[in-house]
């Protein structure tokens, strides 16, 4: 038995460590898997109280989860362990999110409309990660706001990408219940899905220039172009190779949904990691990976095999994206209170009221910039008499641009920027407290302003769409 100069043994150190950790992961495991019960639980019972006013959505219920279970552990320093999520995020629970987003569209009603969409969806989000982040940078030259650096755009333009990225989980919940007009609640769906994909783009676009140090305009969207068709093009692919192997397994006739399941969502998940190997954003190949299963690898898949794999998929995303939430509502304290810490002044985060004023503005800002113009371009080109009755109304608009409140990949892409930037002491608290102040006010809004705006609506009828609030 080896032993140090005092005669302590390793060998028992050893294991009295790995017993320490397993039961840490344990008792944490026990915790996590508790809470997403409690989310369950809740979420079906609040469900019988929904009604034209009011619409229970489980985002909002995992954030106050989250919130109130940080709150025994507030007095410790190491509330928070970003380092280490960070990994859990990006390579577990988002991949499920995006995917399923690919994999649960409507085919149907996203391409009727898929001009509008794109538009929304592509030049909306790009025109307001360039309101955001460019009018942070102005502010930030004439001295305005100081949380941000007001030399180089390229970090505004980065946290501006971050609020552009919207998640309209809670507005089309209140669309659905109430049965709105089909181009409505197709429009804020398409763009919603759309929308998140694309904000990773451009995030990765800036993060690239950051890292690499260039302040090529030029260079910067040659990386943006690259990212984006090199992360579609990977997303075909793989799409279409699932496609084949299905194809040629015959499942039809001999039904596997084990193994159908297993095929899917190794594809699925290999796209993701071979796309962020090669530089490429992983999320948006495993996007666009899951609309062409949709689209093809479904079909050839046993019935018995198509249903395994919609509620497995399903049930994962609804998952990850409620284990996202009350992750967030654990970091609320630590983020925008100097909460553990003895000294407010060695906070790690700061929280500027006046950053955060402006930031929410310059979003609502984005998103009208975005909204109101492109819809008004798109109605100008249907000249037709048939085209004219398809026009997106002022009304619509409204609701498109309030639908557009901040989510989960907001609060995960704040949490990447942290190693990238100094300034993410004040960054990720603006992006949190705007996350929860969109969640909480906007999503429970939207049937009040349906109704003040007189916004034909026929309850009862609830209107079916992707997995956006749960299985």
């Amino acid at each position: 038995q080896k032993a140090d100069i005092n005669g302590n043994d390793f060998s028992r150190m050893t294991v009295v460590s790995v017993t320490e950790s397993y039961e840490t992961t344990r008792a944490i495991t026990a915790c996590v898997v508790t809470l997403l019960l409690l989310c369950v639980l809740g979420s079906l019972f609040l469900e019988r109280f929904n009604n034209a006013y009011w619409f229970s959505n489980t985002a909002i219920l995992a954030i106050a989860l989250g919130f109130t279970a940080s709150l025994p552990f507030c007095k410790h320093p190491d509330h928070v362990v970003y380092e280490t999520f960070d990994t859990t995020l990006f390579l577990y629970l988002m991949p499920p999110i995006l995917f399923e987003s690919g994999y649960g569209l409507n085919h149907k009603d996203f391409f009727r409309n898929i001009i509008a969409i794109l538009m929304l969806a592509f030049v909306g989000t790009t025109i307001s990660c360039i309101t955001i982040g460019g009018g942070l940078f102005a502010l930030a030259s004439y001295g305005l706001v100081k949380q941000v650096n007001n030399t180089d755009p390229r970090e505004a333009l980065m946290f501006g990408s971050v609020m552009a990225a919207t998640d309209s989980v809670a507005t089309l919940g209140v669309l659905g219940s109430l049965n709105v007009e089909p181009q409505l609640y197709n429009l804020v769906f398409g763009e919603s899905v759309l929308n998140d994909p694309m904000a990773i783009v451009l995030f990765e676009t800036f993060k690239s220039g950051m890292v690499e140090d260039s302040r090529s305009l030029v260079h910067m969207l040659g990386n943006f172009q690259s990212i984006l068709w090199g992360s579609v093009v990977l997303g075909i692919v793989y799409g279409l190779a699932s496609a084949f192997v299905t194809k040629h397994n015959e499942f039809h006739a001999n039904p596997r949904p084990a193994m159908e399941v297993a095929i899917v969502l190794c594809v699925a998940y290999l796209s993701y990691m071979s796309s962020d190997a090669a530089g490429f954003s992983g999320l948006m190949t495993i996007f666009v990976c899951g609309g062409i299963m949709s689209h093809y690898t479904r079909y050839n898949l046993s019935v018995d095999g198509r249903h395994t794999v919609h509620n497995v998929v399903r049930t994962l995303s609804y998952l990850s994206e409620t284990f996202v939430f009350l992750y967030f509502g654990f970091t609320i304290l630590p983020t925008i209170t100097p909460c553990g810490v003895p000294d407010a002044g060695q906070s790690r985060y700061k929280l500027d009221w006046g950053f955060v004023g402006w930031t929410f503005l310059l979003c609502l800002a984005g998103r009208a910039a975005a909204v109101f113009p492109l819809s008004a371009l798109l109605n100008a080109f249907k000249c037709s008499e048939r085209a004219k009755r398809n026009r997106i109304s002022p009304k619509s608009m409204v609701v498109i641009w309030y639908s557009g409140l901040r989510g989960a990949v907001s609060f995960a892409l704040a949490l990447n920027m942290e190693p990238l930037t100094p300034n993410a002491r004040y960054l990720l608290p603006c992006a949190v407290l705007i996350v929860l102040v969109t969640n909480f006010t906007i999503g429970q809004t939207t049937a009040a302003l349906l109704y003040l705006l007189g916004v034909e609506t026929r309850p009862g009828r609830p209107r079916g769409g992707g997995s956006t609030s749960g299985p």
